[in-house]
């Protein structure tokens, strides 16, 4: 289909489409937040004639449409554990970065989680794109030259409440974090005993403890998971008892932030 059809398409399933300039990924139309684009308006502002990317307005306009916008290599890997199936798309080199949901109610705020790098510099790990903030969707083309396209083509958009999704989303980035800081063989069990502590004190079911920890394990290529398991029912087991755990002191002193 032509940029046209898609953007006709967009709009007559409740999407908010905003013209955005070929291989670019930002509006350049003034107040462009304020716009809301009708199906009768589609060939004015996407010409057949003019290259075009085509952005969908997140959040209230569309619909509680919010996009989960993955922008690391570990939010990659690792979304598919946190985030439940729906429609997918992104580019070659980056195939699944965008993850997009319709929420019930409580329609999440638009938020960036971020880390310092060893530089001191800060980089994005993922975005939650929603009310004021837009998209840029297929089959637009990524500043890379890049077509953007679906890579989802079995699944259906999924519903969920906002606060749901926002919490996804913050483990998401949790795990991230400690992904790109996992430790070295000979303290990896201190690190998972003291995650364990951390985050079954912290108010986490053994089960959504057990889930954090196997997942970050496996994604880390770590050789004993089962061990890391194990460390989150003995920690559990522990903690039931009254008797005392590791928790977030042993875990900063383990990834070296004593």
């Amino acid at each position: 289909m032509s940029i046209p059809e898609y953007a006709l398409n967009y709009a007559n399933a409740g999407l908010a489409t905003i013209p955005v300039p070929f291989k670019k990924k930002a509006p350049v139309i003034p107040r462009w937040q304020d716009l809301r684009i009708k199906s009768d308006d589609i060939p004015q502002y996407y010409p057949s004639h003019q290259l075009m990317n085509i952005g969908i307005l997140n959040g209230e306009p569309s619909g509680g449409i919010v996009d989960i916008d993955l922008d690391c290599q570990e939010a990659i890997v690792l979304a598919p554990s946190f985030l439940s199936g729906t429609i997918t798309f992104g580019r070659a080199s980056k195939p699944v970065s965008h993850w997009i949901f319709k929420t019930l109610d409580d329609l999440p705020k638009t938020m960036k989680f971020s880390a310092k790098n060893a530089d001191g510099k800060e980089s994005v790990l993922l975005e939650i794109r929603s009310t004021g903030s837009q998209t840029v969707f297929p089959p637009s083309t990524h500043p890379s030259g890049e077509l953007i396209q679906f890579t989802s083509a079995d699944e259906n958009l999924s519903t969920i409440n906002g606060d749901d999704l926002v919490n996804r989303a913050k483990r998401l980035a949790a795990a991230c974090l400690l992904l790109r800081n996992y430790p070295a063989q000979g303290t990896r069990q201190d690190f998972a005993l003291a995650l364990s502590g951390t985050l079954l004190k912290g108010g986490w079911t053994t089960d959504e403890t057990t889930h954090f920890v196997s997942t970050l394990a496996t994604a880390a290529g770590d050789d004993e998971v089962g061990m890391r398991v194990k460390a989150v029912q003995s920690t559990a087991d522990a903690i039931s008892s009254n008797k005392p755990v590791t928790a977030l002191k042993r875990l900063a002193e383990v990834l070296g932030y004593e």
